[in-house]
């Protein structure tokens, strides 16, 4: 199989790393040397990575040269940046190795729970750890701190969680809470749950969880009891020897993931027992079926699906080279522009090539977005409609008015004059609810006329008065409907 170089992407945001000159201080990292020096510089560097670790305090960088390290490292709760010297460069990230040899048992990388998102781990392969939780990448205590650290840019493989087979798992990474972005996460293994991740409460986004297993009574081959966002995903080859080759027991947000090729040997190949809200994804080619015991979805792709749920479709997605593993969508695919649109919340929305994340009226179903191209600031406009708009293309929010520049063209507002707050309709100015509210100021009042809209809404935080035309009058009540289609929480 031929995997996406996730390192070689062309967008500067899905790696923000701090400037150095605005670090309060710089190590370096380099196995070649002779002996250890002061780490602070090249010549003089440490020659083990925990030394560096050792020496930084909250806020600098240690940065490490390429070469095998063979120790298990842990960053003691400090809120550093620990790189590779070129995170977006495959070859530098394939041959800048942590590993944790499998001969003594413990986690590649351990973190102490209480480091908080300016602590950065980016750019390294990190293989061969053993431990009953979090073989790869352990997040905290289990029962306590999970780390808030962003982990982005590694290549996570051939880890063990080696625990009970009701235990914690994660072969790759458990019990980590903050965003996991941009890895591929590879032929890890779980006795218990989780093969490739598990019990990460954050946000798990543009991965490739791929080829990792769980053992044990459990399951989820992929990815187990993950609550908080995994979005714009390619899940693929997983298997459990239970449930969930794929999902196994995730709540919160499942949006815009490829899920395919997993494999179970009870039901749940591709999800099993998620009470997620499951949307825009394409469900294909599990085994022995597609969705168990778990919300349905809605707007979503999905091999002999019955029916049920708003926006599904069964027929073939049209992979570009289902072959060789490729699976973006051709041009005639029924995936594209068939997805919906209105989750533009949170941080910085791009597909898992890293390209604008909507290219024309609809988003695409699935983890990739047909024909789309860079979009620099992940506002939701590609550069060429940044270009066409006169909208600054590394800011998120040109006219600085709160509103992001590819959400106040959805909305239809200018994004190069602050707009100020007004009352929405919908369906004459906003055409759904959830769109509304995606594109809504804090304060602002959506007014939604009578009819029957067919929709799971979702608030994420936004602070607006959200009212039929006549709140007083009982026929108007009755006839302003939002029917959740049975897929889960009408809002």
């Amino acid at each position: 199989m031929t995997f996406k170089a996730v390192f070689l992407l062309s967008s500067a945001l899905l790696l923000i790393l701090p400037s150095p000159v605005l670090l309060a201080g710089e190590w370096y990292v380099d196995s070649s040397v002779a002996e250890s020096g002061s780490g602070q510089s090249w010549e003089t560097a440490f020659k083990a990575i925990q030394q560096g670790i050792n020496a930084a305090l909250d806020g600098d960088q240690v940065i490490v040269a390429p070469g095998t390290y063979m120790e298990r490292i842990h960053f003691k709760g400090k809120s550093i940046v620990l790189m590779s010297t070129g995170p977006l460069d495959q070859h530098i990230v394939s041959t800048t190795i942590i590993d944790g040899t499998h001969k003594v048992g413990g986690s590649v990388v351990t973190f102490a729970g209480n480091e908080n998102e300016s602590c950065i781990l980016s750019g390294f392969t990190i293989q061969n750890g053993k431990a009953d939780n979090g073989g790869g990448i352990l997040g905290g205590d289990p029962y306590g701190d999970h780390t808030r650290a962003t982990i982005k840019n590694n290549v996570i493989t051939g880890n063990v969680a080696d625990g009970v087979e009701y235990g914690d798992g994660g072969g790759g990474i458990a019990h980590c809470d903050g965003i996991i972005q941009s890895n591929v996460i590879i032929g890890n293994s779980s006795t218990g749950p989780g093969g490739g991740l598990a019990r990460c409460h954050g946000i798990i986004h543009s991965n490739e969880i791929i080829n990792n297993s769980a053992g044990g009574l459990v399951g989820g081959g992929g990815v187990y009891d993950c609550d908080g966002t995994i979005q714009n995903n390619l899940i693929s080859g997983n298997s459990s020897a239970e449930y969930g080759g794929g999902i196994c027991q995730c709540g919160g947000l499942i949006l815009n993931n490829t899920i395919t090729r997993n494999s179970s040997g009870r039901p749940g190949g591709g999800f099993d027992g998620c009470s997620a809200t499951i949307g825009n994804c394409i469900i294909w080619g599990n085994t022995p079926d597609q969705v168990f015991d778990s919300t349905n979805p809605f707007f979503s792709c999905i091999q002999d699906w019955p029916g049920g749920g708003n926006g599904n479709i069964s027929e073939t997605p049209l992979f570009a080279n289902l072959k060789y593993g490729d699976y973006h969508l051709q041009a005639d695919s029924p995936c594209v522009d068939a997805g919906a649109n209105g989750y533009w919340f949170g941080w910085s929305q791009h597909d898992e090539d890293g390209n604008c994340r909507l290219t024309g009226q609809r988003v695409d179903m699935g983890c990739y977005e047909y024909g789309s191209s860079s979009d620099s600031d992940g506002d939701v406009l590609s550069a060429t409609a940044e270009s066409k708009t006169g909208t600054d293309p590394l800011s998120q929010d040109t006219d600085g008015d709160g509103l992001r520049d590819g959400l106040e063209v959805l909305r239809g507002s200018n994004p190069l004059v602050p707009t100020n707050p007004a009352a929405l309709s919908v369906p004459s100015d906003l055409h759904t609810i959830q769109l509304a509210l995606c594109v809504a100021f804090r304060g602002e009042e959506i007014i939604v006329s009578s009819g029957t809209y067919h929709e799971s809404i979702r608030f994420f935080g936004t602070d607006v008065i959200l009212r039929s035309s006549n709140p007083e009058n009982g026929d108007t009540v009755a006839s302003t409907i939002i029917d959740g289609g049975t897929s889960g929480p009408a809002v």
